[in-house]
């Protein structure tokens, strides 16, 4: 059982990733012999992008505060910033966010043990970046990580620059071992034998 997931940040998916996207549906058509649909998550996961960076920012800003304190100018502008904005996060917010976040790990297990067993989602909003201009927009990413379920990236194309362009594969929870059975399947079946190679 597969099905693709766009996720509520697909408003910043470029046309590359909606092609990439595209692409995988077609392969993932080729393994399960049939129409691969999209799902939508569960309604407690409305808010996994903006739940997962205030828990992260407000445990940051605990995590570091010493290294803050006492060698605030040798930390980069960036992760300084981050740690403002995460000291400004009330405990009632942070117990809040992982109450939801609680929840939706609940509401995701079901939907694995109930509708799908592998979701295809955007890596990327677009073409991976240059190193010298970082890792890009996490954005795709904060959600999975916030629910814990394993997760792999895979190659299906390239952009303008001739930089890669990837899609995750999700997994319920623990289901590690499979995800990478279905990897490795989804991998051969790519039409491109470069591609391909990553199996």
């Amino acid at each position: 059982r597969i099905a693709v997931c766009k996720t509520n940040d697909w408003s910043l998916a470029g046309k590359e990733t909606a092609g990439a996207l595209a692409l995988a549906r077609f392969t993932a058509e080729a393994i399960a012999k049939g129409v691969v649909n999209d799902i939508d998550l569960p309604s407690a996961c409305n808010e996994l992008t903006l739940t997962q960076s205030r828990i992260m920012s407000y445990e940051m800003a605990r995590s570091l505060g010493f290294e803050q304190k006492l060698f605030g100018k040798k930390i980069s502008s960036v992760l300084s910033q981050q740690l403002v904005e995460g000291s400004k996060i009330k405990y009632e917010q942070y117990q809040k966010d992982m109450h939801s976040a609680k929840a939706a790990r609940f509401a995701i297990d079901q939907l694995f043990q109930n509708k799908v067993d592998i979701l295809i989602a955007p890596s990327a909003t677009g073409e991976a970046p240059n190193a010298k201009d970082g890792t890009g927009n996490p954005v795709f990413c904060r959600g999975w990580t916030l629910l814990g379920l394993p997760c792999i990236n895979l190659n299906i194309s390239s952009g303008p620059k001739g930089l890669p362009i990837g899609v995750q594969l999700i997994a319920g929870p623990g289901k590690d071992h499979f995800l990478m059975s279905a990897a490795r399947a989804f991998a051969k079946a790519l039409p491109d034998p470069v591609l391909r190679d990553q199996a």
